[in-house]
């Protein structure tokens, strides 16, 4: 009777314990498929692009290029992935941006605040289509040029009255298949009696484009024009030039780097970039 009694008690103990067990799981039981779920969605961000859309007429013109030349959202360059490793995460819109800027269709404010992750790549400029790639081909490091560069755009066009302030944007960059390092300093020249200047960075050091494209190999540049209150009307052309750079910087410049002092003067026989103003008459 004793025995039955104590086996009574010890099935009534496990039911107990069985019971508890149950009313605690909901709370202590956590549900981490849902958790993952949530922080994959939360990493999951859809590209916005700083560009916002043109008007349709704009965006049809640029889609037909985009299918003519089967340009999509990621790279078309047929060249070793390798050449590209230093550079940003490519824009899926990359081509679509190039396009509008190509043919005039981005504003100065835009340009200005342009991520590099557009203008680093070497699909941002024309010239890269039309003789980079050939040249960019096959090279060996024996065959690459010891220093060359360029500018895009090499123009630009503004309207200001007296009193404005604007600014103009151009990229700096290393020709195709150069293996050196090259130090910049870029000056104006401009009528001093009508308008203030500033260039920002007016002094770099652009990396080399082989064996592969440097991660510094291109710049933006940024120059700052202030019309003063009393510039007469008129056309007035900024020009901006390469020079050497101060000593202090070169000698900085070719301890880590393989460094060569560029040769500034190309046979141009203009500026490297003319920013031209017409300053109109108040209304």
């Amino acid at each position: 009777m004793e025995k039955s009694m104590a086996g009574a008690a010890l099935v009534l103990v496990l039911v107990a314990l069985i019971l508890l067990f149950m009313s605690l799981e909901p709370d202590e039981v956590k549900l981490p498929e849902v958790q993952e779920e949530e922080e994959a969605g939360d990493e999951m961000e859809a590209w916005v692009s700083p560009i916002e859309p043109r008007d349709a007429e704009i965006e049809e013109q640029v889609e037909r290029i985009l299918q003519s030349m089967k340009w999509g959202d990621e790279r078309a360059t047929p060249l070793p992935a390798e050449l590209f490793a230093q550079l940003p995460e490519f824009p899926p819109d990359l081509y679509r941006v190039a396009l509008l800027y190509r043919y005039d269709h981005i504003t100065y404010e835009e340009l200005v605040s342009l991520p590099e992750e557009y203008w680093k790549q070497p699909e941002w400029y024309a010239s890269f289509d039309q003789v980079g790639i050939e040249m960019m081909k096959d090279a060996q490091l024996g065959s690459a040029g010891l220093y060359g560069y360029g500018v895009y755009k090499a123009d630009e066009y503004r309207t200001a009255y007296a009193g404005d302030e604007l600014k103009d944007v151009f990229f700096f960059h290393t020709s195709w298949r150069v293996k050196s390092y090259q130090g910049m300093m870029l000056v104006a020249n401009y009528n001093q009696s009508a308008l203030e200047v500033s260039i920002e960075p007016s002094i770099f050091l652009l990396g080399p484009t082989h064996p592969e494209f440097h991660a510094n190999w291109t710049e933006k540049i940024v120059v700052n024009v202030r019309v003063k209150p009393d510039a007469a009307p008129g056309e007035y052309v900024i020009g901006i030039e390469a020079e050497q750079p101060p000593e202090e910087y070169e000698e900085m410049w070719k301890d880590p780097h393989t460094y060569v002092e560029p040769t500034f003067k190309m046979g141009m026989g203009r500026p490297l970039h003319q920013l031209h103003i017409t300053i109109g008459d108040e209304v």
